[in-house]
């Protein structure tokens, strides 16, 4: 699963752009094997750096990187945290009004002009099994 080749631009994303020293457990190895292509389904504990895992490959391929997430509040602050770190980011979920809505289907999403960067869609429990999402985001 180890795809060194992305890792140096991956590390100096890491640190310009987040502003984290280095890489911490798998973090690497995954965002190498997902830089490169691949699919990854990673556990880890809060605060253990799932995010990174999918946020640096979004950076380095291009296009736009869709994030399916049940989590609205934690899809809002990532995606505002984002922002501030200069990456075009978008948010698509219940809590938009309609025309918010149309506003983020007709702006970037709509024609793939979110070069680097990413979008999270939201997922309702109610609609997925708890693999769904993992699943959706692998297909993406």
């Amino acid at each position: 699963m180890n795809h060194p080749a992305h890792i140096p631009d991956a590390l100096d994303l890491l640190r310009t752009v987040f502003g984290h020293p280095a890489f911490r457990g798998a973090q690497a190895e995954i965002v190498g094997h997902v830089a490169a292509g691949g699919d990854a389904l990673v556990l880890m504990p809060t605060g253990g750096g799932k995010s990174l895992c999918y946020q640096l490959p979004a950076l380095l391929r291009s296009g736009t990187a869709l994030v399916v997430s049940p989590l609205i509040a934690l899809m809002q602050d990532q995606v505002a945290a984002l922002r501030q770190l200069g990456v075009r980011a978008a948010l698509l979920n219940s809590t938009l009004t309609a025309e918010q809505a149309r506003d983020v289907d007709a702006g970037p999403l709509s024609h793939g002009t979110m070069p680097r960067g990413q979008a999270e869609r939201e997922v309702p429990p109610a609609a997925a099994p708890a693999a769904a999402p993992a699943a959706a985001a692998a297909a993406a």
